[in-house]
């Protein structure tokens, strides 16, 4: 199966947005791939307002989050894979969800998923793209 990350993410965004709250979002810098303001960084974590009108050209994928900011008047192009992401909340009620930081889809202790006898045929599910544009 496909990770879940990205669907709740992208479900609590919009349930964020939708009750006028300012979406957050809480990034584990220290992953290859992510790019961030560095020296916006503290003890590896990053805490990025997704607000419409903090986040310019927001875009997400099954993959990765990515937009433009502004700290203090600097333009920054934000990259951030969705294995990156420790967390979506609410600035203002502080409602949201952590993500499992198990480096692996797997959960601890999951059951082994059964293997198809010899001579089935597997087929692989590919799902679209999903793509959220924020104008």
């Amino acid at each position: 199966m496909t990770p879940v990350e990205s669907y709740l993410i992208e479900a609590f965004y919009k349930w964020i947005v939708d009750n006028n709250h300012t979406p957050l979002l809480q990034v584990d810098a220290t992953l290859p791939d992510v790019i961030v303001p560095q020296d916006k960084v503290v003890d590896g974590v990053i805490t990025l307002n997704i607000n419409t009108a903090a986040a310019e050209d927001f875009f997400i994928t099954m993959d990765v989050i990515s937009f433009k900011t502004r700290f203090y008047g600097v333009s920054h192009d934000i990259f951030i894979p969705i294995n990156a992401v420790r967390a979506i909340f609410s600035r203002d009620s502080g409602q949201g969800m952590v993500f499992n930081q198990n480096p692996t889809n797997n959960p601890p202790n999951a059951p082994t998923p059964p293997t198809p006898p010899q001579g089935s045929i597997k087929k692989e599910h590919k799902s679209p793209k999903r793509k959220l544009r924020i104008y």
